[in-house]
């Protein structure tokens, strides 16, 4: 199974070398690009080239603020941060999509006055090879971001390839702009600009949401559950799994929790075994920390399987999403008491409350003498419990 976090045997300090070459790589790209762009839009009096440098520019800052991260996010666990540091890199590249936005509202600003204002500008073989070799600087370094943040699993990394793919529509519209410029008399080099600046903002704004979300804090993909739980399923010994969670502390430090159903006569002893060694191959095969609590299931009662089926029968009656486990009875005075947790997707529309009274009309229906005592779990979070024993 391919490595949870998209690294085989890679550590954090490893995880540190490569993203910090690869900054590097970029830093000197960028800052070349910056330079000649620069020059090229002086010279050519283009805004559209010289927006270009700018955007350049803000690539620059943001390998720069890279390396710096990659250092920070790969500190080791301390007092003040058992969890270590790697979330750092979520709050670095938030400070860069900011300061892209910023850039991006000047940049349009001055292209604005182009447009208003246009000046004729200077056609340059200089300028269009300038462009023409920043285009396939930037292919290369889409390639190698994505490549590279891939294999790292690094946010940052992968933003800087989907900016590069930006830089290489955004160059290209420009070149053809600068040779058309030549031909017609319309401000298209203003227009240019500020298309481009356009084009930075985007960046910017969706580089905030992505990682403003990871900072908040977001469900694991449905992927990444399902990845998950074969994982577990797949041991001999394990009859079922709920209430699993994935904690993201950051690349390379994710976290995850489950209830791991085993058979109630297995040695409790034998059983312990089997969560430890899955617990230890989860970080040597998925390369997370993961923590299962276990579950015994009575399997041999079919009074209790009886009783299960109804109460499922009910809540899917309510809603075929709902989900059932950690299902018991308890009798008392002619009242049969079925308790249990019950999974409530985020689209299931109601309160706990009105879910809870929907269920106990159904399984009324079934048997007069059921009694629900409910536990909601609602997506990954832990909800009150409706109904007493009776």
């Amino acid at each position: 199974m391919q490595n949870f976090l998209g690294i085989s045997g890679a550590g954090q300090t490893d995880r540190k070398k490569i993203g910090t070459r690869t900054s590097l790589v970029g830093v000197i790209i960028n800052v070349s690009l910056f330079t000649f762009k620069l020059i090229a839009g002086f010279l050519s009096k283009s805004i559209a080239i010289t927006a270009d440098a700018v955007s350049n520019l803000s690539d620059t800052a943001s390998s720069i603020i890279s390396l710096i991260s990659f250092k920070i996010s790969s500190k080791p666990p301390d007092k003040e941060h058992p969890f270590g540091h790697a979330r750092a890199e979520y709050l670095f590249s938030s400070v860069v999509s900011m300061a892209i936005v910023f850039i991006g509202i000047n940049t349009g600003r001055e292209s604005i006055k182009k447009i208003i204002n246009p000046e004729e500008i200077n056609f340059s073989y200089i300028a269009i090879a300038v462009l023409v070799v920043s285009i396939l600087a930037k292919i290369f370094l889409m390639v190698f971001y994505t490549k590279v943040g891939k294999k790292i699993e690094s946010d940052m990394l992968r933003a800087a390839a989907l900016d590069s793919r930006s830089d290489v529509l955004s160059t290209s519209v420009i070149l053809i702009g600068f040779i058309a410029a030549k031909f017609i008399n319309f401000p298209i080099d203003g227009i240019l600009g500020f298309l481009v600046a356009l084009s930075i903002v985007y960046a910017g704004f969706t580089i905030i949401k992505d990682t403003f979300d990871r900072i908040i804090g977001v469900g694991g993909s449905e992927q990444d559950i399902d990845s998950i739980s074969e994982f577990i399923l797949s041991y001999d010994g394990i009859l079922g799994i709920h209430d699993l969670i994935i904690h993201d502390y950051g690349p390379m430090n994710t976290f995850c929790s489950a209830h791991a159903e085993v058979d109630y006569k297995v040695d409790i002893i034998e059983s312990h075994d089997l969560i430890d060694r899955i617990e230890s191959d989860a970080v040597s095969k998925l390369g997370i920390q993961m923590i299962l609590h276990m579950d015994p299931l009575i399997t041999d009662d079919p009074l209790l399987e009886e009783r299960k089926v109804d109460a499922e029968r009910a809540i899917k009656s309510v809603d075929e999403s709902l989900s059932l486990h950690d299902f018991r009875t308890v009798e008392n005075k002619g009242t049969i008491n079925l308790i249990f947790d019950v999974t409530v997707p985020s689209a299931v529309p109601g309160n706990v409350h009105e879910i809870s009274e929907k269920i106990q009309e159904e399984l009324r229906k079934i048997n007069p003498k059921y009694h629900g005592v409910i536990t909601f779990d609602r997506k990954y979070f832990r909800s009150e419990t409706v109904g007493d024993i009776k």
